[in-house]
């Protein structure tokens, strides 16, 4: 509603008329209030989500203006906003190794909820992992984060992480230093894990990605501190969970789905429990290491293109003798 008023300036007298109203108003703005949101233009597709063995590339649409009222936008991950195509559709043939310029950290869970047996599984996913990456100032290097060894002390400050290898060009040597990790039977200290992740990579090179790939077997204690831990971390990192667990409940899958740099897809790799990794380390480590990096080489693949070619050669040899 809007409203204006007047004064009176002469009364009536000697019987004239009273003057009319001196206030009056009207309806304005009388269209409804609620308004869909508008939605950007799609973003450029991101880069392959892994090497080989049929990754996909992402896009969205953002909202650059919300809804308003009862207004309508659409989810983030509805079709209206996110969209995927294939690419690399070329089979891995599992020897790959990493050529980007990447500084890894590989937090492994070490907690009592794992087992022995499970804790074992984890480091040889880990250590094949880490076998496998090529080393060099042009190309990975590894440190390595144990955690799972919570506990309160009588202050009630929970355990700090264990930084178990600083940043090094020395694959081999990382690798068997995962297996010798003893078993530490604590809760799982994951803040302190992802600080511990992002200490060491404060120590990274200018101009190499950085990533921090979680081992764990599911929720951590005190959420909301991992929750935290980890948003920070992902502003400084790409962060990859690996989530060992046979059937895991949705509500966890969500959360450590949100640990992980978006997108989910990309980022967060479930395995059916420690049954299904011991019997498929090898396997694992594959997709794990072509998820991670951009660049990859593998000697078999190499192999087989220069047979093809060779196979190729010969062929248009034969046709062009038989056309003499």
């Amino acid at each position: 509603m809007r409203a204006r008023k007047r004064s009176r300036e002469v009364r009536p007298k000697n019987g004239g008329f009273t003057c009319d109203l001196l206030q009056e108003t009207q309806q304005c703005n009388t269209g409804a209030c609620d308004s869909n949101c508008a939605l950007s233009e799609w973003s450029e597709f991101r880069s392959c989500s892994q090497a080989c063995d049929k990754g996909i590339s992402t896009r969205r649409k953002a909202v650059v203006k919300p809804a308003v009222g009862a207004g309508r936008c659409p989810d983030r991950d509805s079709l209206e906003r996110f969209d995927t195509k294939g690419c690399n559709r070329q089979k891995c043939y599992g020897d790959e190794v990493c050529l980007s310029k990447i500084d890894f950290v590989i937090a492994i869970d070490g907690s009592g909820s794992i087992s022995e047996s499970g804790f074992a599984s984890l480091k040889s996913l880990a250590s094949r992992f880490v076998a496998r990456l090529k080393g060099g100032t042009d190309s990975a290097q590894v440190g390595v984060v144990q955690f799972g060894n919570g506990k309160l002390d009588t202050n009630k400050v929970v355990s700090d992480a264990i930084a178990v290898l600083p940043l090094t060009f020395d694959t081999e040597h990382a690798s068997s230093t995962i297996s010798g990790l003893p078993w530490r039977k604590g809760f799982t200290n994951l803040a302190q894990a992802a600080m511990k992740a992002r200490d060491l990579l404060s120590l990274g090179r200018s101009g190499a990605e950085q990533v921090v790939i979680l081992l764990t077997d599911g929720r951590p204690c005190f959420k909301k501190a991992a929750a935290s831990a980890l948003k920070e971390l992902q502003g400084k990192a790409r962060v990859m969970v690996v989530h060992v667990k046979p059937y895991p409940e949705k509500h966890n899958v969500e959360l450590l789905k949100s640990y992980a740099t978006e997108p989910a897809e990309v980022n967060y790799v479930h395995i059916q429990g420690q049954k299904a990794l011991a019997a498929g380390a090898e396997a694992f480590a594959t997709k794990l290491l072509v998820q991670a990096c951009a660049k990859v080489d593998s000697p078999a693949a190499a192999e087989a293109a220069a047979q093809a070619a060779a196979h190729t050669g010969a062929g248009a040899g034969a046709i062009a003798d038989q056309l003499r």
